[in-house]
Formats: structure tokens, sequence, C-alpha cells
């Protein structure tokens, strides 16, 4: 049996590969689109009228499949508003000009066709299926014989002749396009392409392809020259490994191609673990039309790596460590997750280091973090009155603030509150409560409250006390909180006893409504840590919030994911040892506090105003108590002062 290189990898690397350079023909189509069209229509044109030339291209073609996918295969591009490598739109059925990052990995398994088990790292957008069906194409026509096998997650995307993103609608694109000459003699659509076996058979040489769709016993039955598992990592129920394992025993080529998803797939563990299976990788910064403006912002310096792109008045570089593109800066914006980028662009697991918030973000807030500008604590003259409270400054106080003081008060604002609750038993292990005040205007940190010694009914007495503080104003700050698990003793007295009065409100669907509705609950339940995170991910990698509190960046850094999937994310549990009253261990609150804030700030009602109070009583019928109420108001000297 034959043995193959431990670990050896194919890409894209600048030069034509040894395998490309290898092919007796390729050199000879043109790559320029207008060139590359030339050169197609002339040799259709000669081989239309010349029998000699139909069989000289019949050769050239079995000999070298860059050369006969670059000359005959025609492929479908619905999108509108993509471009090739020269600017030039494109739309429709397109001459399959494969791009030179694709040409070393469709020659690798070219080279090593149903003889070498090959596993791809891909992003999206890269022509990956494309490039496998049209050397199935090719094998199809010219291997006798060959038998072979793709899947998809169902059976919709394998095979549906109607739907133009099926595996099926894309290998019959391939052969409906083909010159007549070139099918297999004999070949007829009804006989040969059968929908109802997901099926095409080569009458001319017995070549035969099946298709079929992700279940338990994907591949266990009959022989293959190769199989192609199309998307593996997101093949559900653990198939992909299932599939694996019996094509393993059936073909001595596997094509484990897929974009990256969690870490408990078959894709990820091959990858990461090929053994003697070659890997071919298809990276967008590879890509001749994604690359375009490529460019690494690093510490508030930008390298250009495409030095001769010009790029558009007033264009803004993101400064992030990370490599990027106009192409890439797009997509980024649109999907406006940073998470969903770094899996389906940059071919990122998780990242080197499992965690969810990139280190890069993290590094980049650090950096902009800064001392507060005064500390102390809030103490309430009258606990039966949680409106009367005096800010004292105290270098160990439990609140940190971010903003100057106004006569002892915070200056107006549109305030959010974000809050997890601990037991608050006070002792070394005990993790922190954590209350996290933004300003919505600007997402910008303003304080942070942390505490270990109160319990959640003493917590939320404490919190209340903080927010009247914050909207002494009569504007109070939207409260949000995790009510779940130990917060429940917290809702109980928010809503209940003291009866706060602008909580944000959790709909059955998990969305904050601007006003309460029938089924509404008060604060956030935290069913994943991950899905309660992800705002808070998403506002840091696109700084639409500003964090001032340097132990919040670095809980944040902290979390990572759970070993053996990307859906459920922990924090490690270490030692804060920032300063005396911090004491507690350090459980990533401050970042749960802080998530629960940012996703309230877009939930943040519209402040109602003195003025607008006025307008409304002022309507008021005469004689009401409503009336007799703005009348007092219009006739005080300080209105603020008056009670409602």
């Amino acid at each position: 049996m034959q043995r193959w290189p431990i670990g050896e990898e194919i890409r894209y690397d600048g030069t034509v590969h040894p395998l490309v350079a290898a092919l007796p023909f390729y050199h000879l189509v043109p790559k320029d689109p207008l060139e590359h069209l030339k050169w197609r229509l002339e040799v259709r044109r000669k081989c239309q009228s010349s029998k000699t030339w139909r069989a000289k291209m019949l050769d050239m073609s079995s000999e070298d499949a860059l050369f006969w996918i670059n000359t005959f295969v025609w492929i479908n591009e619905p999108r509108e508003g993509e471009t090739d490598e020269y600017g030039n739109e494109i739309y429709g059925k397109l001459p399959f000009n494969t791009w030179r990052h694709q040409d070393p990995v469709i020659a690798a398994i070219d080279a090593y066709f149903g003889r070498r088990h090959i596993v791809e790292k891909k992003a999206r957008a890269q022509g990956a299926s494309w490039k496998v069906l049209a050397k199935y194409a090719h094998a199809w026509r010219f291997r006798k014989l060959c038998n072979l096998g793709m899947a998809s997650e169902t059976m919709q995307k394998a095979d549906d002749s109607k739907r133009q993103g099926s595996l099926g609608y894309k290998f019959d694109f391939i052969l409906k396009n083909l010159p007549p000459w070139m099918l297999p003699k004999g070949f007829d659509w009804d006989s040969h392409r059968l929908t109802t076996s997901h099926s095409w058979t080569n009458p001319e040489n017995g070549a035969a392809l099946y298709a079929e769709s992700a279940t338990e016993n994907l591949g266990r039955s009959d022989r293959f020259t190769s199989f192609f598992l199309d998307e593996a990592g997101f093949f559900p129920n653990g198939y992909d490994r299932k599939a694996v394992v019996n094509l393993l025993q059936t073909t001595n080529q596997i094509l484990l191609i897929s974009s990256s998803n969690d870490t408990d797939t078959e894709h990820y563990r091959r990858c990461e673990n090929p053994g003697e299976w070659l890997t071919t990788v298809l990276a967008w910064w590879d890509n001749p039309v994604h690359r375009r403006g490529l460019y690494r912002g690093s510490r508030g310096k930008i390298e250009f790596l495409d030095p001769d792109h010009k790029y558009p008045d007033g264009y803004r570089f993101i400064d992030d460590g990370r490599l990027r593109s106009e192409w890439y800066d797009k997509k980024w914006i649109e999907a406006d997750n940073p998470l969903l980028v770094a899996r389906e662009l940059d071919m990122d697991f998780g990242g080197a280091t499992g965690k969810p918030f990139d280190p890069s973000t993290i590094e980049r807030h650090k950096k902009r973090c800064i001392e507060p500008m005064m500390r102390g604590d809030l103490v309430v003259s009258d606990p039966a009155d949680l409106k009367q409270s005096e800010f004292l400054q105290d270098d160990r106080g439990y609140v940190k603030l971010w903003i100057p003081l106004l006569g002892g008060k915070p200056p107006r604002g549109r305030y959010v509150f974000g809050c997890d609750i601990s037991a608050g038993t006070g002792g070394s292990s005990s993790s922190n409560s954590v209350a996290i005040i933004l300003d919505a205007a600007t997402g910008r940190q303003v304080a942070e409250a942390v505490r270990n010694d109160l319990p959640p009914v003493q917590f939320a007495n404490f919190v209340a006390a903080l927010c009247y503080w914050f909207g002494w104003d009569g504007t109070l700050p939207l409260l949000n909180w995790e009510r779940n698990g130990i917060g429940s003793g917290f809702t109980q007295q928010i809503v209940d006893e003291i009866r706060y009065g602008n909580m944000a409100m959790q709909g059955a669907s998990e969305e904050f409504r601007r006003f309460a509705k029938v089924g509404d609950l008060p604060g956030y339940h935290n069913s994943n840590t991950l899905e309660t995170m992800r705002p808070l991910i998403v506002a840091l990698e696109n700084d639409r919030v500003e964090i001032c509190s340097l132990a919040l960046v670095l809980e944040c850094g902290e979390y990572q994911f759970v070993e053996g999937t990307r859906s459920k994310i922990e924090h490690p549990k270490s030692r804060s040892g920032f300063d005396a009253s911090e004491q507690g261990e350090n459980h990533g609150d401050r970042a749960i506090a802080a998530a629960l804030a940012v996703r309230s700030m877009n939930a943040r009602p519209a402040p109602k105003t003195v003025e607008s109070k006025w307008d409304q009583l002022s309507k008021a019928p005469e004689g009401s108590v409503g009336r007799r109420m703005y009348e007092a108001l219009t006739a005080a000297s300080d209105p603020m002062s008056c009670e409602w």
C-alpha cells in the first residue's frame, strides 16, 4: 500500500505550483478575460468544422483536467454585483476561468485522484464546489468505469435539478453547456440522468456519479473511485464522522471539504491532525478578486500589502490586526458578527486560543482603558427612601466613576445598567455582584460597582439607589439584570418591593421590547452564555462601546470555548487580585453585566422630559388631579423639586 507524507499541505503561494507546471497543455490557455473568451470561441469554431480538431481536443482534455476546465466548462453566477480580478462585473453564465489560487488545489485533486484522501480548509465564496464538480465531470467523461459519489447535508442540497445551489444542478449545468460532440456517445438525458435515483451514467465508458444526503449509512454501500463530502462540517447528528468511517472502507479518496464550523466535527479533527491526508487550502487572501486592497492595521499603522491599489476617497481602514481588504471589510460590515466572519472567511474554528473575544480586539481595548476619575461609596441616608443618597469619595470604595460630578450628581444622560448577581457571602472564593453603567447615547462606560459582600436583596437596594442617583433629573436609567439562578431574589426585590420604574423587559422570543406586553418578564434569562455575550462581542469588535475598566476588558479576554464545542463558553475562574476591595474570585461577572448593559442600549426608551410631561398634564380637564398638578408645577420656582 502506498504511503504519503505526513502533514503535507498544498495552497497557492504566489508561484506556479509544480503540479500545475507539470500539466501538459494548461499553459496554452490565456487567463486575461477577453483573450480567454477569444480562445474558447476559436477552439469551438475549429472543432465544429474539423473532426481532427475534435479528436485532438478530446485527447488533450483527457490528459489535462485544468486545460479541459478552462477551455470547455461553464459555471453559473446568480449574484449581481460580483466582479472579476480586473474589476469587470460578472453575472449569469460564465466561462470557468479558474482563479490562480484554485489551480494548485484542482491539480492536486487530479494528481491524487482515487488514490489519496484530501481535507480542505476553505473560506466561503471560493468556488470550492464548482471546482470539485468540474473535476468530477472530467473524470466521469474520460475515466473508464469511474464510480463517483457526492453528498451534502440534505438531498435538496445534494441533488435538486431545479435548485441552483444543489450539487446536482451544478453538475447538470456543466454537462449541458459542453459542446454536443464533447458529451459521451449515446448519452441521453432521459435515460442516463435519472432524478429518481440521483445518478448520472456515461454509456460510452461506464462511469457513474451518485448523489446522496447525509444519513447514518452514508457511504456504506458500493465502492467508489472518489467521494465528495460537501460542507461536511455542517452534517447533522455527527453523520460526518460516520460517513468518513464508512467511506474509509469503500474508497481510497475522500474529499472532505467544508467551511469552518464547530470543533466537534470530523472536518475539524482532520484539519488539526491530517496524518497522511493531504490538506488543501482556499483562502480569500489568495483570491485575486477578494485580495484587492489587501492591508493589515497594527497599533495605529496600516501595512499596505497591495501597493498599487487605489482606495476610494476617505476609505475607513480598520486597525484590529486582521488581514483585510475592501471585499473583506464589506463582508465584515454586512455580517455585523465577528464570530460569523471568523468562521466563514478566516477559517477559524474557534481561534488558536479557543476564545470568543478576538485577542487583537482585547489588546486594542486594553490600550483604551483609563483609571477612574474618582472612586467612592454611595451612602443612603434613610434605608426606607433609596432616592436620598450621597456619594462619598474613598480610594477603596465600591463604585468607580469615569465621569465628573456636577454638584455631587452625575451629568444628565441616557444611562443603562447591566447587573450580574452573586450570592454575596463575602468570602475569598465568592464571586462578585457587579453593575456596569453605560451612556446609551455614546456607548461609553461611565461607572462600575463591584460588591461581593451583599446578598441579592441588599444588592438590589444598592443598585436601585445607584439608579436613582444617576436618574436624579427624573430620567431613570434602564435597568437590566440576569434574573435566573441567584438573580431571583434580586428580581423579587426590584419588581415587588422597590417597584423600580424602568426595567428591561424580555419577551418570549428573547427580544427586548420598547414597552412591556403580556408575557414579558423583567430582566434577562441567561440560557446560553455565548448568546448572552454575543452583543458585547460584536460591540467590542466594531468599536460601538468604549470600555474604561481594565478589569472588565481582561475578564472578556479570559472567556474560552468549552472543550469540544463552539456553542458554549465559560470563564476559567482565575483570581482577580486587583485590590483589597475585590478579593472575591473573578468569575467573569463584569463581562456578563456589560453584555446585559449593551443588550439594553438599543432598547432604551426615549427619555421622558419634564416638558413633555407638562404637555400631557396641560391637556387634563379643569379641576382634575392632573390639571392641579400642572398648575402647581408651573407655579413652582424649581419644577424639578416637585413630587410627581
